[in-house]
């Protein structure tokens, strides 16, 4: 019978090994995991700055498209106060300029402040990726951290438990 008791001792020791090793990789495995997800928040966060870039880019496009959308709207009616008689650089004909380009001035500081208004909301979106792959990264650690501190008090146990049946078997 003593050599039935010093099988189950054996059993209970490599399980206890096989468990140690099972909660080694899942420890392994839950660092590399928490790591991949950083990597995909950090990828996630450079296509936000990128679209950031893009947005300030696209403002300035569109700036430089209404400019010169304006100097030709502004030549087309400038033509026509000449046109009608009236002198274009004083008077009511200066008033309709100035109030034209009173107006393409706002526009393009519409323009500017909408393009740099949507480019800070994704420089934010990046930020908040950037902040999550890190958030991401501590918890894995933590739960790696944990499972390394579940896999001794298990080993422990198991080591408890074989010796507690050594004592018993063989006194």
């Amino acid at each position: 019978m003593e050599w039935l008791a010093l099988l189950g001792m054996g059993l209970q020791l490599y399980g206890a090994k096989e468990q140690y090793n099972a909660d080694s990789d899942a420890a392994v495995n839950a660092e590399l995991a928490a790591k991949w997800n950083k990597r995909v928040n950090y990828r996630t966060a450079l296509m936000y700055q990128m679209a950031a870039d893009q947005q300030i880019l696209q403002k300035d496009l569109a700036i430089l498209d209404f400019r010169e959308q304006y100097r030709k709207y502004e030549k087309d009616v400038e033509s026509k106060i000449v046109a009608s008689g009236v002198d274009a650089y004083s008077g009511t004909g200066l008033q309709i300029l100035l109030e034209n380009a009173e107006q393409a001035g706002t526009e393009i500081r519409n323009i500017d402040f909408n393009g740099r208004v949507a480019a800070r909301e994704l420089n934010e979106r990046a930020t908040s990726a950037l902040l999550s792959g890190d958030m991401v990264l501590f918890q894995g650690e933590m739960q790696a951290q944990g499972i390394k501190a579940g896999r001794g008090v298990s080993l422990m146990q198991s080591a408890a438990n074989i010796g507690m049946s050594a004592y018993k078997t063989f006194g």
